[in-house]
C-alpha cells in the first residue's frame, strides 16, 4: 500500500495533533495510542518510495523523528506503479 504526500498530511494533522494534547495534559498512554497509526501511515508513506516500512521506525529516535516527517511530507514519491501498488489518489 501507499499513500500521497496530502493523505500524509492529513494523517499527521489528524494523529498529532491530539497525541500531543494528550501528552500535554499528562496522558501519556493515550497519546501513544495515537502515534501508532501515525507509524503504519509513515510506513505506508516509504512505501511510495520505494522504501521498506520498518524505516518508520526511526520516528521513534527523538531527534530523527522531526527532520523524518519533513522528509516525508515534502519528498514526492515514485511515479507510476511500484512494488508496493499503484499510484496514490491523495
Amino acid at each position: 500500500k501507499r499513500i500521497g504526500r496530502l493523505g500524509f498530511l492529513a494523517c499527521v494533522l489528524a494523529l498529532l495533533l491530539p497525541s500531543f494534547a494528550f501528552g500535554w495534559i499528562g496522558w501519556h498512554y493515550i497519546a501513544l495510542l495515537f502515534e501508532l497509526p501515525l507509524l503504519l501511515a509513515s510506513a505506508f508513506r516509504l512505501h511510495d518510495f520505494e522504501k521498506p516500512g520498518w524505516l518508520a521506525l526511526l520516528l521513534v529516535v527523538p531527534f530523527v523523528a522531526a527532520p523524518a516527517l519533513i522528509v516525508l511530507l515534502a519528498w514526492p514519491g515514485t511515479r507510476g506503479e511500484n512494488r508496493f501498488g499503484f499510484i496514490p489518489r491523495f
